[in-house]
């Protein structure tokens, strides 16, 4: 509410519940001599109502500008990549990691448009920041540097590193060196962290021991257990909390080589079951990239399960409730083999979804739509071709 007015609101308010006969209101100098009380009342509420229901104008900015946007020379996603971006933002976010970073190996720019809506979607969307300050580049760290709510991105390595960046004085700069870092080289980064210990804030500790969760095994364990003495009582709990985390390091989260993966689905193949074990199996190595003979042989097993599963209809509540649970297990094994496997199985996928059309015609059950897999894998497919075509052979648009 605007107080330079003749009267403030609250007086207002408080002299329309009172009653302007019980408590003298004195219409302000630009009511008509002889106005009423009342009607001065509600016509002064109407002068201070308004401005507050259509805005108040703006406060002049006094500080510097800042500086211009970076141009970015490259050239700018085709216009199907564009609209490509939509359906990923709106229906399967879960492949905007890797859109991306199919962007930046294209060497393609984003849309001026899209940045902010993508730079939201990162602030809940952790697994996306590596690859969105890639594809962003230098215009993207101007913009995190003109909202505090985008300010994570600072945080995020783009382009090679450059030691400088740790010896400087911006935290969101040494962060950003330090993930780079236990990217490219874990041992190095452990010694730099024990190195610079002593000297850092413990702000800075901490927000670097969250690396250390991200990045860390068991080699990390020695320097976390030696945080016990640091100065910071938040370090030492947060330090305590993440020894635990490391002492329970399952070896197997680690992405497998090739031929260790594929032998590995093949153990649990061979026993003709899609077992929990399986199922686990496939989501701890939900975000690593199958090789192909491995998505092979999960698919078959897929689709063994799929053809000649005979579920036993006797009625046995326990049985019903493990093919439940083995169905349910072979449906999501399915989705994971969609976000995992290489492109290379789209073809082997066709076939099977059109041996399943034939087996459907020739009234043999199926208890699994191998058709969604094949979906997936050509939205997969198409995200990538998008990138891959000629620039000139469907201009974006700004």
């Amino acid at each position: 509410m605007n107080d330079s007015s003749a009267h403030s609101w609250v007086e207002l308010v408080s002299a329309a519940l009172v009653g302007t006969d019980r408590r003298p209101f004195v219409p302000g100098s630009a009511m008509p001599v002889g106005t009423e009380p009342a009607q001065a009342l509600l016509q002064q509420a109407m002068l201070v109502t308004i401005p507050a229901l259509t805005g108040l104008q703006p406060a002049q900015y006094e500080g510097p500008l800042p500086e211009p946007a970076p141009v970015d020379d490259r050239p700018l996603i085709p216009r199907a990549a564009q609209l490509r971006l939509r359906a990923v933002l709106d229906v399967y976010p879960k492949y905007l990691a890797a859109w991306l970073a199919a962007v930046h190996a294209s060497d393609f720019r984003l849309p001026l448009a899209a940045m902010p809506g993508l730079l939201d979607a990162g602030r809940g969307n952790v697994s996306i920041r590596g690859a969105l300050a890639e594809a962003l580049g230098d215009c993207g760290q101007w913009l995190a540097r003109q909202n505090a709510e985008w300010r994570y991105l600072l945080r995020e390595p783009f382009g090679p590193l450059r030691p400088k960046d740790w010896d400087g004085p911006d935290p969101d700069a040494r962060i950003a060196y330090a993930k780079g870092l236990y990217a490219a080289d874990p041992a190095a980064a452990r010694a730099l962290l024990a190195t610079a210990w002593p000297t850092l804030t413990a702000s800075l500790k901490l927000n670097l021991l969250g690396l250390v969760t991200r990045y860390g095994t068991k080699a990390e364990l020695p320097f976390v257990t030696g945080l016990a003495q640091d100065s910071s009582k938040q370090v030492r709990e947060e330090a305590f909390r993440i020894e635990g985390q490391l002492k329970q390091h399952d070896e197997d989260t680690l992405e497998l080589a090739p031929e260790k993966f594929t032998a590995a689905v093949g153990r649990f193949a061979a026993t003709k079951i899609i077992s929990n074990e399986f199922y686990h199996f496939a989501v701890r190595h939900g975000h690593d990239r199958w090789p192909l003979d491995g998505a092979r042989t999960v698919l078959a097993a897929l689709v063994e399960y799929s053809r000649e599963q005979v579920f036993d209809e006797t009625g046995d509540r326990a049985a019903a409730n493990q093919r439940n649970r083995t169905q349910w297990a072979a449906e999501q094994l399915v989705g994971i083999l969609a976000d995992c496997a290489p492109l290379e199985l789209r073809p082997d996928v066709e076939r099977v979804v059109q041996a399943q059309s034939s087996d459907i015609v020739a009234a043999a059950s199926h208890h699994l739509d191998f058709s969604s897999l094949l979906t997936l894998l050509g939205f997969r497919a198409d995200m990538h071709a998008e990138l891959t075509a000629s620039a000139d052979a469907a201009p974006g648009q700004e």
